[in-house]
């Protein structure tokens, strides 16, 4: 199986690469701390990559626009929901202390039949809706989301170092 190299590119390349994978009906996504990609399940090529700050880049508007991540990424999380038929991942950006949450908008991660391009980065716009999830607390560092899902909707969870209870962030 073609495997991302965390030590050869990325913003946080040579860091601990923070590995999660989750397996979908015909895609596997794979996330590192430096890199998101795509494999095909059936053959295990990888089809499409991209960079965290591309794949969870999200601008809110305004003048300037405030744009996220503000800093290095860390701990990234994926999982498949068969029930809603959708990926959703989440990663922490170090320099707002906040989740940046990507939710596909269809049932595969890439479009069905996608042919292997690894400098293509349009998937992730064309495929991923982003949120900003707002779970930091000043004097404190987020670190380690956790991601669940339910029939309500997406919860993420991260530890927020120097507090006893994690702060909590909940999109339905």
């Amino acid at each position: 199986m073609d495997g991302i190299d965390e030590f050869a590119g990325g913003d946080d390349a040579g860091q601990i690469a923070d590995t999660m994978g989750a397996a979908g009906e015909n895609y596997f996504v794979e996330a590192l701390n430096g890199m998101v990609a795509v494999f095909e399940k059936g053959t295990g090529r990888r089809i499409r990559q991209a960079p965290p700050w591309v794949f969870f880049g999200l601008s809110l508007g305004g003048n300037p626009p405030d744009i996220y991540p503000k800093s290095s990424m860390t701990d990234p999380r994926v999982v498949y929901d068969a029930l809603s038929q959708r990926w959703f991942a989440c990663q922490t950006d170090l320099g707002s202390k906040k989740v940046l949450l990507a939710v596909s908008k269809y049932a595969n991660p890439v479009p069905l039949g996608t042919s292997p391009d690894l400098t293509d980065t349009n998937w992730v716009a064309n495929n991923w809706t982003k949120y900003l999830v707002p779970v930091n607390l000043a004097a404190h560092d987020t670190d380690y989301p956790t991601l669940g899902l339910d029939k309500n909707g997406v919860c993420t969870s991260p530890r927020c170092i120097g507090l006893t209870v994690a702060a909590t962030g909940c999109n339905g």
